[in-house]
């Protein structure tokens, strides 16, 4: 049986808070409220700001990429609240290549990285797009959907419009991980994100290889090759 905190806890401390946040309104009795523990989330974002942004900006140094905290023009990321059964926080930042002086909407790829932290457990998102031009050969791509290293989840493709008259084909992947650990798990999540910042770097280098001549196959063969080991699922 669920017991009932009294109004000493942080449960109503909190409650109070949100509703005081609440911007008055024709559907302010209909929102949902979310609450998590204060003590749990300073010390997740204490974690997260001090141990896990520092570890993935020095997991950048010497690539050909950086983070970009969600476009922000902080040196930090935005860190928020994410719904769940127990205080969780999530924040996102952007994979670019440093050298990339192409306009927005032209570069040949976009990534994007969530990174969930629980009081005891953390998920590490990646989205990754690759944008091929309308000419490319439709069964290269193909042979990227229908390798047998993503059949758990294969990648999608979409054509999009993109900006002005250029349209591209997309390439979609997605892939997601974690584990449950200690309450002090930040070097553990910087090990895992470094894991996957360093085949990240790999897969965008080879893209931005490819995109200099999306004729040259031994290129395409590397951009294959990179995709494998970053969201294909690795045999034991």
């Amino acid at each position: 049986m669920i017991s009932i905190p009294n109004r000493d806890s942080w449960h109503f401390r909190e409650l109070e808070r949100v509703l005081q946040d609440q911007e008055p309104g024709p559907l302010t009795d209909t929102k949902s409220v979310y609450l998590t523990n204060p003590e749990h989330r300073h010390k997740i974002d204490r974690m997260i700001i001090e141990e896990v942004w520092p570890g993935i900006v020095k997991a950048f140094a010497g690539t050909n990429c950086l983070a970009d905290p969600a476009g922000k023009s902080s040196d930090t990321p935005d860190i928020q609240d994410k719904w769940d059964m127990d205080t969780k926080r999530s924040f996102l930042f952007l994979v670019e290549n440093r050298f990339d002086q192409a306009m927005i909407g032209e570069s040949p790829c976009f990534c994007r990285v969530t990174v969930n932290c629980g009081f005891c457990e953390y998920m590490i998102e990646v989205d990754y797009y690759i944008h091929f031009p309308m000419d490319f050969s439709l069964r290269k791509i193909r042979g990227i959907q229908s390798h047998a290293a993503f059949q758990g989840y294969p990648p999608t493709l979409s054509v999009d419009h993109g900006c002005g008259e250029r349209q591209v084909y997309i390439v979609a992947f997605h892939s997601g991980h974690g584990q449950g650990c200690s309450d002090k798990y930040g070097p553990v999540v910087v090990a895992d994100l470094e894991e996957t910042i360093q085949n990240l770097c790999g897969v965008m280098d080879a893209v931005y290889a490819l995109s200099e001549d999306y004729t040259n196959s031994r290129a395409f063969t590397v951009v294959k090759r990179q995709l494998v080991k970053m969201f294909g699922e690795q045999e034991q």
